[in-house]
């Protein structure tokens, strides 16, 4: 399976990036009341019929459109269902043992800090509830909950509120209002990155596990510059890695270069 459902939140994560150009459509139902029969079920797209365990794949089907090409802000429905509060790590499959998270802010004319007043961030935005019995009082430690605060194989943290950092800012941190980060909510992240006076969140850590799919190079790569290579042997853009120069990101598709020591 390319990704995995989450059946009671309804939202899928992909286990591979999902690139700009891809569009993504899909076919579900709800269950409905009496949760017996299928005649309250609530259909959205048209499914397969299968006879004899084989799928007619000829037909042409309907299905609702989750993601369109080159989705922007102005695609007001699709926009509304890209999650922005699922983070990745930069590996995957994480494991529990030794993983390290946290929350800073950065304070003009000093360091990052991970408490603003007597408010610890990790914990104001809903990620550190419990100590080590995984009962309150909170420890100071991210709360490693496979499935709700993290999803390990994919190595990305789940933040419990859809803009930790915009909306949804817990009005206990100092300042809330003021330092809310709205543009990386209700814009592209090219446009929302020139917003320095709000780009002010970091997101720091460390964990074991995989090796990632993803690499950041940042701003301002030139076009055509970036080439990668597999034990000496040069890799071909399109098919083995993918490189978005808007926002400096490469993603490798080739799985050789995946495994550990390659």
């Amino acid at each position: 399976m390319d990704y995995i459902i989450h059946r009671e939140t309804g939202y899928i994560s992909f286990k591979t990036n999902v690139q700009d150009q891809d569009i993504i459509a899909v076919a579900y139902r709800n269950e409905g009341f009496s949760g017996t029969s299928a005649a309250d079920d609530e259909f959205y797209g048209e499914f397969l019929e299968q006879t004899n365990a084989v799928a007619d794949t000829t037909r042409r089907l309907v299905l609702k459109l989750v993601k369109p090409q080159f989705l922007q802000p102005q695609l007001s429905t699709a926009w509304k269902l890209l999650l922005k509060n699922i983070y990745p790590m930069g590996g995957r499959n994480v494991k529990e043992e030794g993983f390290e998270f946290d929350i800073k802010y950065e304070i003009d004319g000093g360091d990052p800090q991970s408490v603003l007043g007597d408010i610890r961030l990790l914990n104001a935005l809903g990620l550190d509830l419990v100590g080590p019995s995984k009962l309150p009082p909170p420890d100071g430690k991210f709360d490693f909950k496979p499935g709700i605060t993290i999803l390990a194989e994919t190595g990305e943290v789940i933040f419990p509120t859809l803009q930790p950092f915009g909306r949804n800012l817990s009005s206990t941190v100092p300042n809330s209002d003021s330092i809310k980060y709205l543009a990386v909510y209700d814009q592209s992240l090219t446009f929302a990155k020139q917003d320095k006076i709000k780009d002010k969140w970091l997101l720091t850590g460390k964990f074991s596990g995989e090796a990632s799919s993803t690499y950041q190079l940042g701003f301002n790569v030139v076009e055509n510059s970036v080439k990668v290579f597999l034990d000496g042997r040069q890799l071909s853009p399109g098919s083995d890695y993918i490189v978005d120069y808007n926002i400096g990101q490469v993603t490798i598709r080739n799985a050789a270069a995946l495994v550990r020591g390659g």
